[in-house]
């Protein structure tokens, strides 16, 4: 069967030889030049694949978006250029559209021209001719049945065929079927197609049935499968060509024509890809014939639906090298494609949502009873929901408030300063911009970037700003001013904040250490931290900042031998208190210094079993030991500190550089979950989808544990640094642990061992000095 080609004229042999000799480069190129093998073939666009109607008309069922795709592919060094435009469209929930141009070209030749007066051919530089292919298809898939899909192109194929077209007119039929889909284990299709099932004859006309010259046509089985929330991709393609030609097309005689004899052409391409990054992609491309491995490929470039608020924008580069040899078919193709418009589903929901007339106020009002409750996560994707589904709702000033508040609440901190600036930007007049102002301003004051929140405190002490606000700026600002050690213009701020005002508990307590820090009368520490517990605590970080205002003051008391009034101080803390551990052990201190032996005891007890620090608990048998000591318990004070010494040998300091590396491993934990917030943002601008909810339940997960973490580094970067009233370092307790075992020792005139031993034996003169000392605060306490 030979390629469709008129010959031009008699007169024209220099440009025949010439569209000759191209046809059989592009014939050397494909296969086996069968006709209309640039529509046939598919390893210059395979990563078009699922997409493609061309491929299966039923593939386009699986867009769900406006999708617009590219491949452009130069072959023989340039001389022919492939090229495949195509857009497929959702029509409703289970039908969709697409439609593709398919464009081969080569270069331009030029007719000869007699010269009379050389009496010499010549060329015609002035008239240029080429033959160029195109296809025109439509294509059509109906989700006819559950996880069944059939599809349809209707092809109008036309050739220019050097200034004398051809065209023709062609049925493809495929269909598609869902093995399975799931999470974890993956997604799984299958699809049969028959490409030109009908296939284009090409003659004068669309419609001219009587030519011969008529495209070959395609069998084609696949098989696709996503793996891995679809990082990873594999492909497998068995391809029969020209199955339905007839035999007598294909008669020759003659010597040299027996190679133009009928064989059956079949093709096996295998492609695997992975998705790292959720950015980068990478294929391995391979394709078997009767050659065994007829051409190979690889494919790199990126997808990143980051970038196009959930919905897919890929660019990537093929390279494929044919192994037959002396074959110039080596191709380089370049691929684009991008995802426009809503959802199908979100068409179907706003369709839904009309028709039964929801009323937006009820998803307002969801959304703030979700915000209420602390549910951050699901009270954003409620106010996204409203702003997709409803762009006309007279409440979206602050339905984009709390949407940003909800993204800083998450600790989502970019995207809460992108969406609050955008709240400023669509709202420059409107009631909500004080208030995007105020959240601008906490995450300036989080990030440690205080000139940026100082300029938004001048936002909020503009006209018009509630002074609710204005005093919650305030609060930060004298934060600010504490941590860049301005003293007094921080105690300024603080006694600005009224009594009523939420803040004003944290605003007091701050001041109360600001006072503590400037040296001022231990009245005015007093006073501020009496202003903290004589408030009504509204909110679990109020109640916390009292606790720790009652352990401030039991500091306070202690150290100004108040010893009474530290105690009661001390006892007001809860034992659910994060300060419970330095509470106790401030009392067992305190009880210490009033001769209270038993509660001394008692209250070392309470604090070993209570604590989870190693230190402290250590620390409490130490107190135990100085009150069995002062009782004259030697043998349990003995016991006691064996334990204690036990416990403090397998007691190390953190090293120098942990809080660097967990601080350098917080701020790339930072970075990551910057990008996981990118996807959050994308996927909310979707609207209410089903096939989102097993992907937003993985990432509210993920959000979940980074936002975990973040808590636990700065947990570990107070303790490491920690500040308390009470607590001394791990060497302090060591050294008083020795310290005391010695001196239970050598009153028992027990020879002890190890490090102890040795440190009473250096110290013996301190220590019988320390045991005389005990042996009258002794005498004094039998008296």
């Amino acid at each position: 069967m030979s390629h469709p080609l008129a010959c031009c004229s008699g007169v024209v042999r220099k440009l025949s030889f010439a569209a000759l000799a191209a046809l059989v480069l592009a014939s050397g190129a494909f296969a086996a030049g069968l006709p209309g093998e640039y529509l046939v073939t598919q390893r210059w666009r395979s990563l078009n694949n699922p997409y493609s109607p061309l491929s299966n008309p039923a593939n386009i069922a699986e867009e769900n978006y406006l999708a617009v795709r590219v491949a452009v592919a130069p072959v023989l060094q340039g001389a022919f250029t492939l090229s495949e435009i195509g857009v497929n469209y959702p029509l409703s929930l289970y039908h969709t559209a697409g439609f593709t141009m398919l464009m081969e070209g080569a270069g331009a030749v030029y007719a000869d021209e007699f010269d009379r007066n050389t009496g010499k051919l010549s060329a015609d530089t002035k008239t240029a001719l080429s033959n160029t292919n195109l296809v025109f298809s439509f294509g059509y898939a109906w989700h006819v049945w559950q996880r069944l899909i059939v599809g349809a192109n209707l092809n109008f194929a036309y050739q220019t065929n050097f200034g004398d077209p051809l065209m023709g007119t062609g049925i493809d039929l495929g269909a598609a079927y869902r093995l399975y889909k799931h999470p974890v284990l993956g997604e799984h299709i299958v699809g049969l197609a028959t490409q030109n099932l009908i296939a284009p004859t090409m003659g004068k006309s669309l419609f001219d049935f009587e030519s011969t010259a008529e495209y070959a046509r395609n069998l084609r089985l696949t098989g696709y499968s996503k793996f891995w929330e679809n990082r990873i991709e594999n492909y497998l393609e068995f391809d029969l060509k020209d199955f339905f030609a007839k035999a007598e097309n294909f008669e020759a005689s003659g010597p040299g024509l027996e190679s133009f004899a009928k064989s059956m052409e079949w093709e096996l391409n295998w492609r695997i890809g992975y998705w790292a990054m959720r950015m980068f992609k990478a294929y391995l491309i391979m394709g078997f014939d009767e050659n065994v491995l007829g051409h190979w490929g690889l494919a790199l470039g990126a997808q990143m639906p980051s970038f196009n608020r959930g919905r897919d924008l890929a660019i990537y580069y093929q390279y494929n090298v044919m192994t037959e040899e002396n074959s110039d078919a080596t191709s380089h193709s370049l691929y684009f494609k991008a995802d426009f418009g809503r959802h199908r589903e979100e068409d179907l929901a706003r369709r839904v949502a009309r028709m039964a007339s929801l009323n937006p106020n009820e998803l307002y009002n969801r959304g703030r009873k979700l915000y209420a409750e602390g549910k951050y996560w699901e009270a954003f994707f409620v106010f996204s929901r409203l702003m997709v589904e409803f762009p006309d709702f007279f409440r979206n000033d602050w339905v984009s408030l709390f949407r940003s508040d909800c993204q800083e609440q998450l600790d989502m901190r970019e995207r809460a300063i992108d969406n609050y600036t955008k709240v400023k930007e669509a709202y420059p007049s409107g009631e909500v911009v004080p208030y995007a102002d105020l959240g601008l301003m906490r995450i300036h004051y989080r990030n440690n970037d205080f000139p940026q929140a100082t300029s938004q405190f001048v936002e909020l002490n503009k006209p018009g700003v509630p002074d609710s606000l204005r005093f919650h700026g305030t609060y930060i600002m004298g934060q600010i001013y504490l941590q860049n050690g301005e003293l007094r213009k921080a105690l300024q701020a603080f006694s600005i904040i009224p009594e009523n005002h939420p803040d004003y508990i944290f605003a007091q307590h701050a001041a109360a250490v600001t006072h503590a820090v400037l040296g001022s009368d231990i009245k005015d520490v007093i006073a501020a931290l009496e202003n903290v517990i004589n408030t009504a605590p509204k909110t679990k970080q109020a109640q916390e900042m009292v606790n720790r205002s009652y352990l401030f003051m039991g500091f306070i008391f202690y150290e100004e031998n108040a010893l009474s009034k530290a105690v009661t101080a001390l006892r007001q803390v809860p034992s659910n208190s994060y300060y419970t551990e330095d509470a106790l052990l401030g009392q067992a201190w305190t009880a210490l210094k009033a001769r209270q032996w038993s509660d001394c005891i008692n209250i070392g007890k309470t604090l070993q079993s209570a604590t989870q620090h190693s230190v402290l608990r250590a620390e409490g048998l130490l107190l135990q030991s100085y009150g069995y000591l002062l009782q004259k318990d030697y043998n349990r004070a003995l016991e006691t500190l064996k334990s204690a010494n036990a416990l403090c040998e397998k007691l190390t300091p953190p090293p120098e550089d942990s809080l660097n590396v967990r601080t350098l491993q917080y701020d790339n934990n930072r970075l990551s979950y910057s990008q996981l917030a990118d996807r959050v943002e994308g996927y909310s601008q979707i609207g209410q989808t089903s096939h989102l909810t097993s992907v937003l339940d993985s990432l509210k997960n993920k959000s979940g544990e980074f936002i975990k973490g973040f808590h636990d580094h700065q947990r570990y970067k107070h303790e490491y640094q920690r500040g308390t009233f009470f607590s001394r370092t791990i060497d302090q307790v060591k050294d008083d642990v020795e310290y005391a075992l010695a001196t239970v020792q050598k009153i028992m005139g027990m020879s002890g061992g190890g490090g102890a031993a040795k440190k009473a034996a250096e110290q013996s003169k301190e220590l019988d000095a320390e045991i005389e000392r005990l042996k009258k605060e002794m005498e004094k306490a039998e008296d």
